[in-house]
């Protein structure tokens, strides 16, 4: 196990460091307006973390990191979001795989960059 766990001030932190209250800062760098279906879409995120809405009341949004396996998003092996949900926390991807359970998915992908 890696004793990093974050960044800060553009390096690599350690456990301790993080507990003091170091904290991480982002610039928005742009947001991506999908119109998510049944078949998947590839956001290219660059290795820059993002966050992740669906805008959605009905239809739930399944997502992957597609540069890993070089697979796209499904059902099955995506990390779900509800209607109107969003990621928590940023995620760090390089090519971001979105798919929806219904056509006409309102999905927005907010692209951050660490100042």
């Amino acid at each position: 196990m890696s004793r990093f766990i974050g960044r800060c001030g553009g390096r690599l932190c350690e456990a301790k460091e993080w507990e003091k209250g170091k904290t991480m800062s982002y610039k928005v760098e742009k947001i991506v307006k999908l119109t998510a279906g049944t078949t998947a879409q590839t956001v290219d995120v660059k290795g820059l973390a993002c966050l992740i809405e669906n805008n959605s009341e009905s239809a739930a949004v399944y997502f992957k990191e597609r540069r890993a396996d070089g697979k796209a998003a499904t059902a099955s092996n995506g990390f779900a979001l509800g209607p109107g949900q969003m990621t928590p926390l940023p995620l760090t991807a390089m090519e971001l795989s979105v798919i929806a359970s219904a056509a006409g998915t309102d999905v927005r992908v907010l692209i951050l960059e660490e100042v």
